[in-house]
């Protein structure tokens, strides 16, 4: 989903997880937040926050560098 015009859902939010084996929080404009959880976690890991656009998609809020 690092590029404009890739899209995923939660199936591949779920496979995401799992292969960085680390939590995602999505934090949606429906203001119904989820945390969907890897099977196995390792260690203390920071989740990986995501913003849900309904009906649009899925936004980074990381700040992009160079950006101030």
């Amino acid at each position: 989903m690092e590029k404009d015009g890739t899209w995923g859902d939660h199936l591949i939010l779920r496979a995401a997880a799992n292969c960085y084996k680390t939590p995602i929080r999505v934090i949606s404009s429906l203001d119904c937040d989820i945390t969907i959880n890897p099977d196995h976690v390792v260690g203390n890991t920071s989740p990986l926050v995501l913003g849900h656009i309904h009906e649009k998609h899925y936004v980074s809020l990381q700040q992009s560098q160079g950006n101030a």
